[in-house]
């Protein structure tokens, strides 16, 4: 009788499913989906938890800041980090400087594009001086 090469046995489609292991890889592949599964779930419960921490803290930061906006209330005076912040009015997001965030730019383009900034006084006052001047 010939032997069989190992890799022919397990591609042969005769023989029993214990004698081929079949039945054990199945069972090793299903293990491991499952281990993988539950990674990928603890990954994203952990992710949410994050999400939902972050979303906690910047809720009373924001509280915070509507107490200390114009001046400290909280008691730590010139260090309080609250105060000078904004407050995006897009996005609600508290910023030192104005929000760059691109949805924020887009939603904000349209208030750009017609704002007229007001002449300052001293060049609307030299502008009437010089109109009475002429007409006289």
């Amino acid at each position: 009788m010939r032997k069989r090469s190992a890799s022919r046995i397990e591609t042969s489609e005769g023989g029993s499913v214990t004698m081929r292991g079949l039945h054990d890889k199945k069972r090793s592949r299903l293990a491991e989906e499952a281990r993988v599964a539950a990674v990928a779930a603890d990954k994203r419960d952990g992710r949410e938890k994050a999400k939902q921490l972050r979303e906690t803290e910047a809720a009373a930061r924001l509280a915070t800041w509507q107490l200390c906006k114009d001046a400290c209330v909280c008691g730590k005076g010139p260090a309080c980090d609250l105060v000078g912040l904004m407050l995006c009015t897009h996005c609600g997001d508290l910023k030192k400087h104005a929000c760059r965030k691109q949805a924020c730019l887009q939603a904000l383009a349209p208030l750009a594009l017609t704002f007229v900034p007001a002449t300052p006084p001293a060049a609307a006052a030299a502008t009437t001086h010089d109109a009475t001047i002429m007409q006289e």
